[in-house]
């Protein structure tokens, strides 16, 4: 397989020592800069016939950046196809090929294929899968994969009619699993969307949102839909008792056949998040009606997370899920993150009548708009399988930037059988330590630093990067419109 997976035993297996890489240069492998002027997005490939590759989508033109081992450059491919306008869906690495899902339109028809790509990126065969009227539908299709990557959903969805295809990723063999379309009508459109999960054998869940609003606190309710490869999808409506919600995270767990929903909860104000919401069940214990299970949070969590001695009320500011995972035993573990933007006009040294490249400049006289990037203290609930808390944590950093999107904040999760870590740039600047949190079943931690940045030019980007291995992985470097790939063994 492409990417390295593995169950997440968290909760289950005791902790195991470890150590630090410190600032051991052996343990970081730093490829040449690639330019990305014109890049639409990229994707990391690691572990093909022990090289990494780096596919890049400009558009209407298609490259892979072939790496060995040790992050030297090899050569650059470009991938051609028949077809003037076409959109690559999918790169996959497994099964020693390397799948690309397509889509094209000829005529009024819509062509969704695959191309088989060998060791040497050589082409050795190219599939038309399905074919299907282009009157509804255009050729720009969401992705999401199952955990061992053996199925590839497709899927658009166009007001309320929801397009889903899943593909049996098996070699030459691969074909269409199931190919539905569903119009749900009052139970779901784009506006009301939240997510879609694939498992390994193809069923897939749909979910959708209503009510989160002031008037209408009494009606929210999440609608879960679930298809097993028929043309019927089996519904539960999952109601939250008079409560916000902040945004929801969704979850299948393979090994448990468990379907998990959280998010943060208020009464009053998004602002004031007042606990975690749960849902977390086995599939076949689904009913038609459920309710979420509510879990408040306390003082003492609040007085640690903001230092102060009483609080009136166990209120945090500024929160969002940014991690659900289950544990071995059908528990999750949550992580939540300080995340803020904040808009301000023009700054210091900068005249508020200078000309500016940014998108929304309307003239030479327009005022620069800056907008600060906050991302601060981690959150992390371990909880058990009947919505009880086990432990939780509050771990502390703090990242600022300007005018980038925050896309150098933020963590990475790193998960091995019998630890978890979180790494993440200390800093926002060239000149930067990276460190990670490292914790173990029972909620014991450490800090530790894992690499300095300085001389290294480098700009790391946690937020995208790929676990190759149980003690590797891969984090693309951005400055100046030059890509890096950095490895890192840990």
């Amino acid at each position: 397989m492409g990417y390295f997976k593995y169950f997440f035993l968290f909760g289950s297996i005791l902790f195991s020592s470890y150590t630090s890489i410190g600032y051991a240069q052996s343990n970081v492998k730093i490829s040449r800069d690639i330019g990305i002027r014109n890049e639409f997005s990229y994707e990391i490939l690691p572990n093909f016939f022990g090289k990494n590759l780096l596919f890049r989508d400009r558009g209407r033109e298609f490259f892979i950046d072939i790496f060995d081992n040790e992050m030297e450059f090899i050569r650059t491919d470009e991938l051609t196809f028949d077809v003037r306008r076409c959109k690559v869906n999918k790169v996959l690495v497994k099964d020693s090929l390397l799948y690309l899902f397509h889509t094209f339109n000829k005529k009024d028809t819509t062509v969704l294929a695959v191309r088989y790509y060998g060791e040497g990126l050589n082409l050795l065969k190219s599939d038309t899968l399905l074919k299907y009227k282009s009157e509804e539908f255009d050729i720009d299709f969401k992705e999401i994969t199952s955990f061992d990557e053996s199925k590839l959903l497709l899927f658009q969805l166009v007001k309320s009619t929801f397009l889903s295809i899943v593909v049996n990723v098996n070699g030459y063999e691969s074909n269409i699993y199931s190919s539905i379309k569903s119009n749900f009508m009052d139970k779901g459109d784009r506006e009301s969307f939240r997510g879609v999960r694939v498992t390994n054998q193809g069923s897939y869940f749909v979910v959708f949102e209503e009510g989160n609003s002031w008037d209408r606190p009494k009606d929210h309710a999440f609608s879960l839909f679930y298809n097993a490869g028929s043309a019927e999808f089996i519904g539960s409506k999952i109601t939250l008792p008079k409560v916000l919600s902040s945004g929801v995270r969704i979850n299948y767990d393979e090994q448990n056949k468990r379907i998990a929903l959280a998010g943060l909860y208020s009464t009053k104000s998004t602002d004031e998040i007042e606990g975690i919401y749960l849902f977390n069940k086995p599939i076949s214990q689904i009913t038609p009606y459920e309710e979420v299970e509510l879990l408040p949070l306390d003082s003492k969590l609040v007085q640690e997370l903001y230092g102060k001695k009483k609080v009136k009320k166990p209120i945090i500011r500024d929160h969002v899920i940014k991690l659900l995972k289950h544990r071995s035993d059908g528990g999750v573990v949550i992580v939540t993150e300080m995340e803020k933007e904040f808009s301000r006009r023009g700054g210091a040294g900068i005249s508020p009548f200078a000309p500016t490249n940014n998108f929304n400049n309307n003239g030479p006289l327009s005022v620069r708009n800056l907008v600060d990037f906050y991302n601060e203290d981690m959150l992390v609930f371990s909880i058990n399988k009947d919505a009880t808390t086990d432990w939780r944590k509050v771990f502390f950093k703090k990242q600022f930037s300007q005018d980038d999107n925050g896309i150098f904040s933020s963590f990475f999760y790193f998960a091995t059988d019998n630890r978890m870590r979180l790494i993440f740039n200390d800093e926002i600047k060239s000149s930067n330590t990276v460190s990670e949190y490292v914790l173990d079943p029972l909620g014991r931690f450490e800090r530790n630093a894992l690499l300095n940045t300085d001389y290294k030019d480098l700009k790391l980007r946690f937020r995208d990067a790929v676990q190759i291995s149980a003690n590797e992985f891969i984090v693309p470097s951005e400055r100046n419109y030059k890509l890096a790939l950095v490895k890192l063994k840990i």
